[in-house]
Formats: structure tokens, C-alpha cells, sequence
């Protein structure tokens, strides 16, 4: 996921594609019996008009204006079930959709995008928190369904929304707070206001990312990946709080 839009949409849109279709077919050619792909939620929920709670009959709406990366992923997924469903091909695939994927870091000079929300947190680098909700899932969980998506033969042919909870930058900041504080972490909790973001978007390409989902709250069904895979992910206090604790312990401050 980049930390801004693309110049050109096509540097995301092109080699998701392209490069599944490569991986897919190869898997084809050498028997292989199973793919589990990394999706991601957003190939679900964007360029929807009305907020609702998704499930995994629903795609990202590529109708609307849609930003590069949901755009990506989206299109990414959506050839990978054309390529399993020609006739000639036995390979089965299950797709793997996480939401917000927090959770211990193993390199803190290669982190992905998703850091940057605990970063900034840690390195308080605004006097407050905004008004912006996640829905979060620890690595450690994407991991496990993964796995469990391979070996389960009821997961072929399935999508699964790979999310623990919904929770508020705010609450992220204070849970930070009360675990890492009393070590000399103490982060700002306080309400960051809405005009305040969409000034610094202004300037910070990473910010103008993220301005758009102020105040907005997008709801996940994970009852199928626990139904059909048994998955039961961790609270994501619990993922923000390692990831925290992982960016110090790895001197990332």
C-alpha cells in the first residue's frame, strides 16, 4: 500500500494483475492443488454510496472513483477467480481479505504503511489524535488464516474478511497509554479537530490519504472465517499494543 497516490494508477493496477495471473497459471502449469492469495478489504469496501456492514458478497464498486490501491486489489482478486473458473483449470483458490493489519514488526527500517499510524502515535508527532476508526487485525491472525485456509478443504472457492474489531485512533493512543506510559511512552490522546487534518492534508501527502475517512465508521462481518476456519483473532488493543512494543524494543524511537 503506498503512503500516496500514484502519479499513473497503473504503477499498483498493472503488476497486481498481471503479476497474479503470472503466479496463478504457474501454479496451474505444476499441479498445484490450492493458492491462497493475500486480498485485502479493500476490494470490498470503497466506492459504495451507503455505509453498511460488509460481508464477503460484496467488491469494492469500481463504478465510482476509487483510489489507485483499493482499485488495485480489487481488479487484482477479481482475476484470480476468472483464472479458476475456466473450465480447464482444477487449481482451487481461497482469498484472504485483512482489514488494517497491525501487530509486532520484525524489521523496523522495512515497516509497511499500516506503521504509520502507530508511529505517529509513538512519535507523537501531532499535539492530539484524530477522529479516524480502524478496523484492525494482528498479523499473527492473518497469519494463522493463512494457513488454515490451505489445509481446510470447506475454504476452497471462498473469500474470508480477515478483521478482529473496529476501534478509534483515540482508543489505539490510550491503550498505548496504559501499557507502554508507565515505561516513558506516554503519547497524546487528545482530540486532534477535523479542520486541523484537513489543513496538514494540505501539505502531507500521507495525511491527504486518510482525510476522507474522518468520523466514518466502516463495519466488517467476520462470521464466515470464524464459521469455516475456526479463526479467533486477538482484541486490537492487543495488536496495537504489540506493534508499539515492538517499534521499542527494536530502538525504532
Amino acid at each position: 500500500m503506498p503512503t500516496a497516490e500514484p502519479k499513473d494508477e497503473n504503477e499498483l493496477i498493472r503488476p497486481a494483475v498481471e503479476g497474479t495471473r503470472r503466479v496463478l497459471q504457474a501454479a496451474h502449469q505444476a499441479g498445484v492443488r490450492r493458492v491462497v492469495q493475500t486480498s485485502s478489504v479493500a476490494a470490498i469496501v470503497h466506492g459504495h454510496e451507503q455505509e453498511k456492514v460488509y460481508d464477503e458478497t460484496d467488491w469494492t464498486n469500481l463504478a465510482n472513483p476509487v483510489a489507485a490501491y483499493p482499485k488495485s486489489k480489487t481488479l487484482a482478486e477479481k482475476a484470480a477467480w476468472e483464472f479458476v473458473n475456466q473450465p480447464e483449470v482444477t487449481l482451487e483458490l481461497a482469498t484472504i481479505n485483512p482489514s488494517y493489519v497491525l501487530g509486532p514488526v520484525l524489521d523496523a527500517q522495512k515497516t509497511s504503511a499500516s506503521a504509520e499510524v502507530v508511529l505517529t502515535i509513538l512519535q507523537r508527532k501531532y499535539p492530539g489524535v484524530p477522529r479516524l476508526n480502524f478496523a484492525v487485525v494482528d498479523v499473527r491472525d492473518v497469519a494463522a488464516a493463512h494457513l488454515a485456509a490451505m489445509i481446510t478443504p470447506e475454504a476452497a472457492g471462498k473469500r474470508f474478511i480477515c478483521s478482529s474489531e473496529n476501534i478509534w485512533m483515540r482508543d489505539m493512543a490510550q491503550a498505548i497509554n496504559a501499557k507502554l506510559g508507565p515505561q516513558g511512552h506516554k503519547v497524546n490522546t487528545r482530540k486532534l479537530p477535523d479542520f486541523l487534518l484537513r489543513l496538514v492534508a494540505l501539505f502531507d501527502p500521507k495525511v491527504a490519504m486518510v482525510v476522507d475517512n474522518l468520523g466514518k465508521v466502516r463495519q466488517l462481518s467476520n462470521q464466515q472465517i470464524k464459521a469455516v476456519l475456526h479463526w479467533q483473532p486477538r482484541p486490537a488493543k492487543e495488536a496495537v499494543v504489540a506493534m508499539a512494543q515492538s517499534f521499542i524494543d527494536l530502538n525504532a524511537l
